[in-house]
This record gives structure tokens, C-alpha cells and sequence, in this order.
């Protein structure tokens, strides 16, 4: 661990390796596969209720790629920067749904070609119709409407095949393209893309500043790209694809100590540790109180979320984490 400029920083290089669900739909990162040499959070999800626009939705819901061994546990969304490997060359590019093949009960449906994808923040809802829609939240449908519009949900979007389907509530659901991927993860902004540090916001995420006519998941980052500072995590590559990860722990939400406590970095400070550090390709994970990494199920580092009386670690729930043995 090292100190800069009153950022606490710890680095190291790992294998990528397994994404594990916590719980149904969260638990606690400490109580899971407690042999593992390090753990770490992930994903956005949907944290809070008022996060959730549809009866779709519910909280501790992931959004956003996740893929393992080319296989697509969660579809990209928003089209977000998203970080991938591929045969050891790491990469990062924006995916969205619509650029996949969407499969359910063996039938494969194509943008444009034999159906059409609706997604916030563009729409709040499906247009009108005669037709079929199918509501697809994860690997699964999660409901089906025959005629009118539907609510798009936050942490899926909405598939109307141009052709007869016969898909029904709780069909599974296979997104295809992306076979060549052994480990994919889609959250935040990119700090560093093929050694150049990035400067701005690249990806599309909520604005508190300038709200969106249509709502969807927060996943919200002080917006401010050079001087909004919030404990971040970074996964990433160097320069021979080896894999790196980073956490800079933030500052208590409650209580601060000025010259002892870390303040958090903004993602201009992450862009800059991650050239230091010599990290080619990074982007951040999740931040704020849901950062947290365990080294052998120990805590080096502090969680932002801190009880008022004693200053204590209070670890947040999280439906998604990384797993190192």
C-alpha cells in the first residue's frame, strides 16, 4: 500500500477469474468463499427503490456486460465502455444489446433484421402495436404483452420480434457474439484506453446535474470528471495483457480526519495512478461505499460506508463480486 497526496492506494496483479453471485440477489462480499486469496466487488446494480422503473426491476438487480469463457451472463446495456480479454489481448470497446443475437427457445433474433430492441434512456416505453413484446431482464423474459406498449425496464429493454414468436415468461434467454471473450465486464468510464489517459466521460451515465427526460439507473459518479473524488476501483492490463487492479479507498461519509484519512480520487487522479502503475487498458468498477477488496478475507484498506459512533467499516450488500483462489 502506498500514500499520495492523502490517497490511500493498493495495487496488484492477478489472474481474471470467476464472477460469483452473492446470494439471490445480495450478500455480503466477507461471508463469500472466505479461502479466496482476494475478492472485490464488481457491477453496477440497482440499489435503491426509486432506482427500479418498472415492476421489472427490483433492487440488487446487476446491469451491464458479464461474460466468462464467451459466455453472456449479463447483456451490455447503455452502450457503455465495456473491458474484454481475448486470448490475452485486453481491450476496451462500447457494447450495447443490440449489437448481439439475442436466443430464445432456439430461435435467433437480429436488430433490423428480424426484430426490433428498445432500451432506455431513449424510450420509456415500447411503441404500440400489434405485435409481440418481450420484456428481457438478464437471461430471462420476464414478461410478454401482446398488443400496446410496454414499460422498458431499467435494467433490461424490450424485444419485438417482426415475426411469429412463441417465447413465454420465464424462457431463458442466450446472447450470442461475443464466444471469443474469456472474461468481459461492463461499469464505469475508462481511465486508460491503449496507454492514453482518458479526460472525459466516454460513456453515457446518469447526470444529476442535467437529468435525463427518461430515467434510468443512476450508477452515479460526483459528475465531475477532474475534481469529483469517491473511493474507485480500477481492473485493467499492462502493456503484456497481464491483469491489474487497483483500489483507492475514499473518505468516510460520516466522519474525516484531515492528514489520516484518504479522500477518495476522482477519475482524472485514477487515470493518472493507472499510467504510474503502468496499466494499458482500465476501466473502474463500482465505487463509492460498494468498493471494497479482501486479501485473504482480510480488510486492509476502509470501506466509505462507516458507522456514526465508532467509525467503524459497515460493509454494504452486493449481488456480484470477483473471486481470486
Amino acid at each position: 500500500m502506498e500514500k499520495r497526496n492523502s490517497i490511500h492506494i493498493v495495487c496488484g496483479k492477478l489472474p481474471f477469474t470467476k464472477v460469483i453471485p452473492i446470494g439471490k440477489y445480495a450478500g455480503f462480499l466477507s461471508e463469500q468463499d472466505i479461502n479466496a486469496h482476494m475478492k472485490v466487488n464488481a457491477p453496477f446494480f440497482i440499489m435503491d427503490s426509486f432506482d427500479c422503473a418498472t415492476a421489472y426491476d427490483h433492487v440488487g438487480k446487476t446491469f451491464g456486460l458479464c461474460v466468462k469463457d464467451g459466455v453472456v451472463k449479463e447483456p451490455p446495456l447503455y452502450g457503455r465502455e465495456a473491458l474484454l480479454v481475448k486470448k490475452n489481448r485486453v481491450s476496451i470497446e462500447k457494447l450495447d444489446v443490440r449489437d448481439l443475437r439475442i436466443e430464445i427457445r432456439g430461435k435467433c433474433y437480429v436488430l433490423g433484421e428480424n426484430a426490433y430492441i428498445y432500451t432506455r434512456p431513449e424510450r420509456s416505453k415500447s411503441p404500440s402495436g400489434k405485435g409481440r413484446k418481450l420484456v428481457i431482464v438478464g437471461n430471462k423474459v420476464a414478461a410478454v404483452k401482446e398488443k400496446g406498449s410496454v414499460p422498458i425496464p431499467a435494467s433490461g429493454f424490450v424485444l419485438c420480434p417482426m415475426e411469429e414468436c412463441a417465447a413465454e415468461p420465464g424462457d431463458m434467454v442466450k446472447y450470442l457474439g461475443l464466444e471469443d471473450v474469456t472474461f468481459g465486464i461492463q461499469v464505469g468510464n475508462s481511465i486508460i484506453k491503449n496507454g492514453v489517459k482518458t479526460k472525459e466521460f466516454l460513456s453515457k451515465f446518469y447526470n444529476i446535474r442535467k437529468l435525463e427526460r427518461i430515467p434510468f439507473p443512476p450508477s452515479l459518479y460526483p459528475m465531475d470528471f477532474q475534481k469529483g473524488r469517491a473511493a474507485r476501483i480500477a481492473l485493467g492490463s499492462d502493456r503484456e495483457g497481464k491483469p491489474m487492479l487497483f483500489w483507492a479507498e475514499g473518505a468516510g461519509k460520516l466522519n474525516y480526519i484531515p492528514g489520516k484519512d484518504s479522500t477518495g480520487a476522482s477519475l482524472t487522479e485514477m487515470a493518472e495512478i493507472a499510467a504510474d502503475l503502468g496499466m494499458v487498458n482500465g476501466i473502474n468498477l463500482d465505487g463509492g461505499g460498494s468498493a471494497q477488496i479482501l486479501l485473504n478475507n482480510k480488510r486492509y484498506l476502509r470501506i466509505s460506508d462507516r458507522n456514526m459512533s465508532d467509525n467503524s467499516d459497515a460493509e454494504r450488500l452486493i449481488p456480484l463480486g470477483i473471486i481470486v483462489r
